[in-house]
């Protein structure tokens, strides 16, 4: 469950943080600086999910939902 949360958490703040925050020109410390907070933030989540094991079954079945569609899209329905 706490890799669940974790990769939720961290894989979100990355999208947020590489669209909005993190540019070319930007300085080297504001990835890090990113990366940390995206690190720290999956911990966060990770642990919110194990000590709330409903919202860590929703974000299992959401990640397997997801991973079933682009399995389906992929092998039969990029023929429609």
């Amino acid at each position: 469950m706490f890799i669940i949360g974790y990769v939720t958490g961290f894989g979100v703040i990355v999208v947020i943080m590489g669209e909005f925050v993190i540019r070319y020109d930007s300085e080297s410390v504001m990835a890090y600086a990113s990366l940390i907070i995206a690190v720290l933030f999956g911990v966060l989540l990770g642990y919110f999910v194990v000590s709330m094991p409903k919202i860590g079954f929703f974000a299992l079945g959401m990640w397997l939902g997801i991973v079933l569609a682009l399995l389906l899209n992929n092998a039969v329905l990029y023929k429609i």
